[in-house]
């Protein structure tokens, strides 16, 4: 089985201004410029194509990209990675328990933690299930 690979969490508002930007793998990239970057794809996907961007390739990685309330949250994987929906789902979870407030720790924290933690068969059913696999 392919372990999926997280690299970085960026969560990040409607002006492209980081929130909580999180290291966990091998890219190395200034998170001002980074989500600045995502910010302005996403707000020229609506006006050309009146739809939001998911995801962008770039060589080995992928980054996916999913808005939650007023915030953005952006994972770059590895292009292998499988569970980055459930993923997603969990980090705009606890944005929503903490309000889009990060004003402490735990907020990071928590993040991190939903982000990495092994995903069992039956949370990837579960998931599987809800989208129609």
């Amino acid at each position: 089985m392919i372990e999926s690979v997280i690299h970085n969490i960026y969560v990040f508002d409607q002006n492209g201004l980081p929130v909580v930007s999180v290291k966990l793998g091998s890219i190395e990239t200034d998170s001002m410029l980074l989500t600045g970057f995502l910010s302005a794809m996403e707000s020229f996907s609506r006006k050309i194509a009146q739809g939001d961007v998911e995801e962008i390739n770039i060589k080995d990685y992928r980054f996916h990209i999913r808005a939650c309330g007023t915030l953005y949250v952006a994972l770059a994987t590895d292009k292998t990675d499988k569970d980055t929906k459930f993923r997603l789902d969990e980090i705009c979870r606890v944005l929503e328990k903490y309000h889009f407030k990060f004003d402490d720790k735990l907020a990071e924290l928590e993040i991190k933690d939903v982000a990495t933690k092994k995903i069992s068969l039956i949370e990837r059913a579960t998931d599987w299930a809800k989208i129609g696999l």
